[in-house]
């Protein structure tokens, strides 16, 4: 996945902007490329919503920041 423009990746400021996170899980490991969630200062817990398989084997899960 490396040069792959598709990767969004969110600085720690902009965490309190969302209030789901939807993303799409690709059966695949690779050990290059970028990292979804860079310069965290703290950490973050989210809960799981939801989970739909598509056809190809991927996941589209939901989650939503966890509740203190």
């Amino acid at each position: 996945m490396s040069g792959d423009k598709n990767i969004v990746t969110l600085e720690a400021a902009d965490y309190a902007a969302f209030y789901i996170y939807v993303i799409l899980v690709h059966p695949v490991v690779v050990n290059v490329g970028e990292h979804l969630f860079d310069n965290l200062m703290e950490r973050k817990d989210f809960h799981l919503v939801d989970v739909k398989t598509l056809t190809d084997g991927s996941l589209l899960v939901t989650y939503e920041p966890a509740k203190a």
